[in-house]
């Protein structure tokens, strides 16, 4: 994984408060899957807790193109901001 998990969690409490009971989901970038966006939907599944699933919700730009690390980069914005994988 590229980034451990109590790093994944100390970023993440930047920007929201996790609860006792909060799931945090992770995982592996697969070569060739599409981008999420706006619109889309996720589903995962818990082992002996069920599904969840979660619409995705944003305003970004639409990203049309797989992501294949270090193959392709994404165009960055106007004056910057974006930092290369």
């Amino acid at each position: 994984m590229a980034h451990k998990i109590p790093n994944q969690i100390a970023w993440l409490t930047k920007f929201l408060t996790l609860s006792p009971g909060d799931l945090v989901a992770t995982g592996t970038f697969h070569e060739g899957l599409m981008p999420v966006n706006a619109g889309d939907t996720i589903e995962i599944e818990f082992a002996n807790l069920g599904r969840a699933k979660f619409n995705v919700k944003g305003n970004s730009p639409r990203k049309d193109v797989p992501w294949l690390p270090g193959k392709n980069q994404p165009t960055p914005p106007p004056g910057g901001g974006m930092h290369i994988v």
